[in-house]
């Protein structure tokens, strides 16, 4: 929160990580994660997670060239 600091400044803090998914036993398809700094308990940052990608289902659908599938499966996954 210090004004004077860079964007790219490195900080000497501790934080923790949690995170919880939509359903108990990791079978949900969505997942959601935060750092926690740890003095204050701010969030610094989160991340949301999905084991479904709508992507990966339409290229997967398509009857074109399975070389271009497989083109673009290693470039988005």
């Amino acid at each position: 929160m210090d004004p004077s600091l860079s964007d790219k400044a490195i900080l000497d803090i501790a934080v923790s990580y949690d995170g919880s998914w939509q359903r108990r036993g990791h079978t949900s398809n969505h997942r959601v994660g935060f750092v926690i700094e740890a003095l204050t308990g701010l969030i610094l940052d989160y991340g949301i997670r999905s084991k479904y990608f709508t992507e990966c289902e339409l290229i997967g659908n398509k009857n074109d060239d399975e070389h271009e599938k497989q083109i673009w499966l290693e470039s988005n996954v």
